[in-house]
């Protein structure tokens, strides 16, 4: 699949489950996705996050708006 189509794709689906997690309008998921480190390094060139699905890649926002870094987990260790 084209790499600007799982983007949208997959933006679509973390914006759904941010906007139901956290009980925030589309439009602020849709700013607080884009505003994360996250998000920059999901676009990144290089990135194999795209290949892992929405779930785990909304898992990995939701681990840098707990803990502080999308790639860290509640124990401290790095998160797969």
């Amino acid at each position: 699949m084209d790499k600007s189509l799982l983007i949208e794709t997959q933006g679509q689906e973390i914006i759904r489950k941010i906007s139901e997690v956290y009980h925030l309008p589309e439009s602020q998921a849709v700013i607080a996705l884009k505003s994360s480190a996250f998000y920059k390094f999901l676009l990144g060139k290089g990135s194999y996050l795209l290949d892992d699905g929405a779930e785990l890649n909304f898992l990995r926002y939701q681990n840098e708006v707990e803990y502080g870094a999308w790639n860290q987990n509640g124990v401290g260790g790095i998160a797969k």
